[in-house]
């Protein structure tokens, strides 16, 4: 694996495309940001979606390993940065189509900056974002592990994409992501003591933003915004006929934990939370 950095994400995604000559379907999660599907479309890609599992709120795998024999890219996304290693996953997919690329997007985790982070990854490409609604909220800035096996190259510059020239900080990033831990750590813990358990997601998928699950999504978001607070409810599905995805979409609420948010942010928002909370 070799690190190679680049001004957001979507840009490292394109190079690595074009780079090596990928062409026809690419096999992703419909719970996908807008601008990975963008991206895709820019490539040329035949996009094919398919549903999240219920248990893992990731890829369903099953479904994604019926479709990969003709596919020439799989992109798989932990969704709300949950750290898994689906290598299990990966080798099979492998295993029935030997030429299929894989990207693993753990553009919502915590990111690796080590130049060995990712070495044993079964994954073509591993990607971390650094950008100002990721884990450490940089103002820019994505880095990436490339498999030796694949070619790698920077795109000339276009209008679809940012600025070709960025420079890859790994102290400041290195203290930026200790930092947001810590802060991190303090609002969860403000959350965990403060909200029904029975609303909280399993402690999996709060590293990015700590995330409840309810039956009245749109009055809380609704409520917060009338006190001068917020939270967010990504991702919504890119297509119909997905339910899985729609369910999650539906009653999860994002709830900042980052540089954005205070201890006393925090507080306010369990006070609004616990008033309207219908389990």
């Amino acid at each position: 694996m070799r690190r190679v950095a680049a001004y957001r994400g979507n840009r490292i995604l394109f190079n690595f495309i074009r780079a090596n000559a990928i062409s026809g379907t690419v096999i992703l999660p419909v719970n996908i940001c807008t601008s990975v599907v963008e991206t895709l479309h820019y490539a040329g890609l035949n996009i094919r979606f398919v549903d999240i599992a219920a248990d893992s709120l990731c890829m369903d795998t099953d479904a994604a390993l019926e479709q990969v024999n003709d596919a020439s890219l799989l992109i798989y996304v932990h969704t709300y940065g949950a750290e898994s290693i689906p290598d299990a996953f990966f080798s099979e997919a492998k295993k029935r189509n030997p030429n299929i690329y894989i990207v693993d997007d753990r553009c919502l985790c915590i990111p690796e900056l080590e130049m060995n982070a990712c070495e044993h990854s079964l994954a073509d490409i591993v990607l971390f974002s650094l950008g100002p609604k990721k884990f450490v909220v940089m103002e820019h800035g994505a880095i990436a592990f490339v498999s030796n096996q694949c070619s790698y190259e920077e795109i000339e510059e276009n209008s679809f994409f940012e600025p070709v020239d960025y420079f890859f900080d790994e102290v400041a990033v290195s203290a930026r992501r200790e930092e947001l831990r810590a802060l991190k750590q303090r609002l969860n813990d403000i959350y965990h003591d403060m909200l029904p358990k029975s609303i909280q997601m399993p402690d999996i998928y709060h590293n990015w933003r700590f995330n409840i699950w309810v039956n009245n999504k749109a009055e809380i978001m609704q409520a917060l915004t009338d006190n001068g607070l917020f939270a967010s409810g990504h991702y919504k599905p890119q297509a119909e006929g997905f339910p899985v995805a729609k369910d999650l979409y539906e009653h999860v609420v994002n709830l900042f934990n980052d540089s954005y948010y205070t201890e006393e942010h925090a507080r306010r928002t369990c006070e609004i939370i616990n008033h309207l909370c219908k389990v």
